[in-house]
Formats: structure tokens, sequence, C-alpha cells
């Protein structure tokens, strides 16, 4: 082989050497860029802001929600929503219930973003849950009747409830100054699905509700 033909045999081999080399590295380039593009998705991911907590999720108050529980106390009564009114800029929703021989009672209920507020008018409502609290988080209020401490004690994926299975559940402790403290079991999309007392000792748990017009929870 000539001396042209060396130098050309071997100005190609760097050629291709070269171009090999630069593709590799425009290959490692690309990978570079998609893994370090995925570390950034993943990385807005986890810091990307939860969106708030709504007591509605826990508490559903449309007119017409129906809510049949069991209390040791009162035996079988339902709860229904009734209507709706604006109080003081602040929608609140009337409850009736209705124990299984026709007695009447009427609770008022509010919500303020991840706050539940319940009572027997609208001029006594007092917190019951705060959604938006951390696991073992409390919140102590004043109140007519003196100081209440609700507290979120834990959030369960899936809980039994007095042998009965639900989703998403919260469960929230309400300590009043005098009266004991109460413990109550919210399910997402149904409500209240569970409560006991100590002062004075009672259990009341949920046998069917209708929410959004729909059977939720337990069997109809």
């Amino acid at each position: 082989m000539d001396a042209s033909k060396e130098s050309r045999a071997d100005t190609e081999l760097r050629a291709g050497t070269a171009g090999r080399t630069h593709l590799r590295a425009a290959r490692g380039l690309s990978g570079a860029v998609v893994a370090a593009t995925l570390a950034c998705i993943v990385l807005v991911a986890a810091v990307a802001p939860q969106p708030p907590m709504d007591a509605r999720d826990y508490y559903p108050t449309e007119p017409g929600d129906t809510w049949t529980f069991e209390s040791s106390v009162r035996g079988e009564f339902t709860n229904e929503v009734a209507d709706s009114t604006v109080q003081d800029g602040a929608v609140v929703f009337r409850i009736r219930s209705t124990d299984a021989v026709g007695r009447e009672q009427t609770l008022i209920v509010r919500h303020d973003g991840p706050r539940l507020y319940l009572g027997p008018n609208a001029e006594s409502l007092s917190l019951l849950a705060d959604f938006g609290l951390e696991e073992g988080e409390s919140r102590t209020v004043e109140m007519a009747g003196g100081v209440a401490t609700t507290t979120l004690v834990a959030r369960h994926d899936e809980l039994d409830v007095f042998g009965t299975s639900f989703r998403d559940v919260v469960k929230v402790e309400l300590a009043r100054e005098g009266a004991g403290t109460q413990t109550h079991f919210f399910a997402r999309g149904i409500g209240l699905v569970a409560n006991e007392s100590d002062a004075p000792p009672s259990r009341v748990r949920l046998v069917r509700a209708t929410v959004g017009g729909e059977a939720v929870g337990t069997p109809p």
C-alpha cells in the first residue's frame, strides 16, 4: 500500500474511532439528561404540596344523606340532613335525629376548611374534629361549657371499627373539661361510623348509610 493510501486509511480509522467516541459520549449525555429529568420529576412530586384537608370529605352533608346507628343508650336512630341555611356568612346544616319511637333531636353542623363543628344550634357550635392536624396533634379551644381538646389520634388506610371494616378512617378524641372523653371514627366519603364515650359509658356504631343517593360503607 502506498503512502497516500496508508494516510487515507489512517485518517478514516481515526475518524471512525472519533465518531464512535462522540456517539458513546452523546448517548451517555442523553442518558444523564434523562436521569436528571426523572430525578427532578421525582423531587417535584415529593415536595409538591398536598391539597388541603376538607371536613366535608369525612362528614358529608348533602340534604337527604342519612345514617342509621345502633346506640347502647338510644337504641337505633337515624340522622338525616334536613336542609341548610346561611348564618353569619357560613353555611350550616340541620340534621334531624329520630329514634325508633319517633323522638326527634336537632343537630347543627358547620364545616370550616378542615374543621368540623357540631352543636344543638348555630349559636352553640363546638369544635368536634380538625382533620388538618397531624397524627398525635391536638387543638384546645374555649367553649361555653369550658375547655375542650380535640386530638387526631391516628389515620388508618383500613380499620375494623366495632366489627365492621372501613377504609380511610380518622380516629379523633374529644376531651371536655369535666365531661370525660369521646372517641370518634370518621370514614372518608361516609362520615361518622362509630363513637364511644366514658362519661357516661356508651357506644354507637353505624348500621347503614346513604350518602349522595348511594348506600355506602355497610350493606343496605
